[in-house]
C-alpha cells in the first residue's frame, strides 16, 4: 500500500523549497556584493594613486614652467605674466574638478546589486 504525504508534510516541503530558494537568492546577491565591494577598493586605490602622482607632475611642471616664463619676461611685464599665469591655472583647476564630478557621477558605487535589488523587489510585487 502506498503512503500519501499528509498535507502538513507537504507544507512543509514546500516551505522547506521556498527558504532554500530565498538563501540562495541572497547568497548570490551577497556574493554579488562582495565582488563590487572589492572592485570597488581596487578603483579606489587607482584613483587615489594616480590622482597623488598626477596631482605631484603637475604641481612641478606648473612651478617650473611658470618660473622659467616669469624670469624671461621683462622686470615691467612681470606683474602682467604672474596674472594670466593665475587665470590658467584656475582655469585648468575648474576643468579637473568638474572632470572628478563626472567621473564619480558615471559609475556610483555597487549598480550592479542595486539593479538586481530592484529586479527582486519587482518580481516579488508582481507576485502579489
Amino acid at each position: 500500500m502506498s503512503e500519501k504525504s499528509s498535507p502538513s508534510a507537504s507544507l512543509f516541503q514546500s516551505l522547506r523549497r521556498f527558504l532554500k530558494s530565498v538563501l540562495g537568492i541572497a547568497r548570490s546577491r551577497l556574493e554579488l556584493f562582495a565582488i563590487e565591494l572589492q572592485e570597488e577598493k581596487w578603483r579606489f586605490q587607482q584613483l587615489l594613486i594616480w590622482s597623488v602622482v598626477g596631482v605631484f607632475a603637475a604641481v612641478m611642471t606648473l612651478s617650473v614652467v611658470t618660473a622659467t616664463v616669469v624670469y624671461l619676461v621683462g622686470e615691467e611685464q612681470r606683474g602682467y605674466a604672474l596674472g594670466a599665469f593665475c587665470i590658467v591655472y584656475a582655469g585648468l583647476g575648474a576643468f579637473a574638478f568638474l572632470r572628478v564630478r563626472k567621473v564619480i557621477q558615471d559609475h556610483p558605487p555597487f549598480e550592479q546589486s542595486i539593479e538586481e535589488l530592484k529586479k527582486d523587489q519587482a518580481w516579488l510585487e508582481k507576485g502579489k
